[in-house]
């Protein structure tokens, strides 16, 4: 009886050890921007696709890693040339597979937002030194370097109040007339992971979490990895769009 039992074991380790499991291609790649009109943003090649291209033309392809590759042809040859066999980070893989899927919108968020007014969304584009009004969730900024917060419009002279939520302390900017930035205030303190709320007069609340980052130590093809890893959704949104 122990004797079947064992063989009845074995056999199903052994089923279990042969059996394919469905693991991420670790050599696949992502388009992140392209001058070449079949390759679209997103768009996946794997390991064992080709990826060829005349001379002069650009890709920028998104690694692995999460790191980025600017390719400029010409170029001949494998995916798996270019990967090399680097290991693939799944979490920030499939955060930047989602942003290409969903062009940057939240679905977590769809449903809660119907009925509220949306405000004007702030489009400067990509930056590290600004926080957008209608920021919310996490938010990278660099580490020492001088912050604004940075409005849709710059057109009447409007207060904004900043409270430190961990303190509870709150200090209050101004936006100019024409103006659309306003320096961080000088006696709040910008700390790594803390949150603070943005509260303009007679607009909606948004609470940020700012995500220090040490940008003078960190190579341009990482910047997609950090925002992804830090949850910067929204600058990680706005980095591919560049």
């Amino acid at each position: 009886m122990a004797t079947t039992l064992r063989r009845k074991f074995h056999t199903a380790l052994l089923a279990m050890l042969l059996t394919p499991t469905a693991l991420p291609a670790a050599a696949d790649i992502l388009i992140v921007s392209s001058d070449v009109t079949a390759l679209k943003a997103g768009t996946q090649l794997a390991d064992a696709d080709r990826l060829d291209l005349p001379a002069g033309v650009k890709v920028r392809i998104l690694l692995p890693s999460g790191k980025t590759q600017l390719l400029t042809g010409p170029i001949g040859g494998f995916v798996r040339d270019i990967t090399k066999g680097e290991r693939l980070v799944e979490s920030v893989w499939s955060k930047a597979k989602e942003l290409f899927e969903t062009g940057g919108v939240d679905q977590t968020k769809m449903g809660a937002v119907r009925s509220i007014a949306v405000a004007k969304p702030v489009s400067s584009g990509f930056a590290w030194n600004l926080i957008a009004v209608t920021a919310s969730g996490s938010v990278c900024v660099e580490k020492g370097a001088p912050l604004s917060i940075e409005r849709a419009e710059g057109d009447k002279a409007k207060e904004m109040t900043i409270v430190d939520a961990g303190t509870n302390k709150k200090l209050t900017i101004n936006f100019a007339a024409g103006a659309r930035e306003a320096e961080w205030p000088s006696g709040l303190d910008v700390k790594p992971d803390a949150s603070y709320q943005l509260v303009p007069a007679g607009g909606r609340l948004r609470q940020v979490t700012l995500r220090l980052v040490d940008k003078a130590s960190m190579a341009e093809p990482e910047a997609l990895q950090t925002l992804l890893e830090r949850g910067c959704r929204a600058q990680a949104s706005a980095w591919l769009k560049r």
